[in-house]
């Protein structure tokens, strides 16, 4: 099977995040059900099938496209699948405000410390060269 280079690093980019979009649907799966997504979504977890993938694919310069074995075939394609399912999905729904809020607030407080950091070694710099 041959694979347009952009087609195939775009599904292959997408695919790392299988495991935590799996996740985050079935920590809310009541509030989306998608059963045969979701078993083709473990399917590929389970088996390790990006890695199976990454591992032996081969890539032809000269027509630029990738080549995926008779035997991945069928998993290239669920992940495809998979990959079209997460583009669909507005995972904002699915992170719950608390964790929003806890992530802001703790990004507010590190902006705040580096910039007390640099001032001060602004400050030490401008000592120092006096």
């Amino acid at each position: 099977m041959k694979i347009e280079k952009e087609k195939f690093e775009k599904i292959i980019l997408m695919s790392e995040y299988i495991d935590y979009y799996y996740h985050l649907l079935t920590m809310n799966l009541n509030q989306y059900e998608k059963e045969e997504q979701m078993n083709k979504m473990r399917y590929l977890i389970e088996n390790n099938s990006l890695y199976k993938i990454k591992k032996n694919y081969s890539y032809s310069c000269f027509s630029c496209k990738y080549r995926i074995s008779k035997s991945l075939q069928k998993e290239f394609k669920m992940l495809q699948e998979a990959v079209d399912f997460m583009l669909t999905i507005d995972i904002n729904k699915f992170i719950p405000e608390e964790s929003i809020e806890q992530s802001v607030n703790i990004s507010k407080q590190v902006e705040k410390k580096v910039s007390k950091e640099h001032f001060k070694q602004l400050v030490r710099g401008l000592i120092e060269v006096l």
